[in-house]
């Protein structure tokens, strides 16, 4: 081996590098072009889980999310249909930008949300974890009844 191979001051050869949203994506939220508005709801129906790829807007495109009432940051998320607060079936994965008019007493919370291509690993995830919620559950009742 060679002495440049061994320098740990070298630069690594592989550059990891966080996948971000397109910026596409990200001026079809600001802009209205084709949007949806999500409304999570309280106990049952649809909410948003899941905070994946979380980027915040840059200063230009801050002002411009502001001046509608939104967020400065921008995420993946899955939107469910849950009973109780429990996750039962996915609608669709979504890039969203929270609008931040949000009052804890006024139901529901909206979003403006962009429709990507399904995420297969981010559901297998949620899904797993309600999984184990589940079954922990399960046992907890069975454990209290023997």
């Amino acid at each position: 081996m060679t002495p440049e191979k061994l320098n740990p001051y070298a630069a690594p050869e592989k550059v990891f590098r966080r996948p971000r949203i397109a910026n596409e994506v990200i001026a079809s939220l600001i802009a209205g072009g084709e949007i949806e508005i999500v409304e999570c709801l309280d106990l049952a129906g649809p909410h948003l889980v899941g905070g994946k790829f979380r980027q915040r807007l840059n200063a230009e495109q801050a002002k411009r999310a502001s001046e509608f009432g939104g967020d400065s940051l921008v995420f993946q998320s899955v939107l469910w249909w849950c009973l109780l607060f429990i996750p039962i079936r996915p609608l669709g994965v979504y890039v969203v930008l929270p609008y931040l008019d949000f009052d804890e007493k006024d139901f529901p919370k909206r979003y403006r949300a962009v429709r990507v291509d399904w995420d297969m690993w981010q559901i297998a995830v949620h899904y797993s974890f309600f999984i184990v919620f589940l079954a922990v559950i399960l046992l907890g009742v069975l454990s209290a009844l023997l």
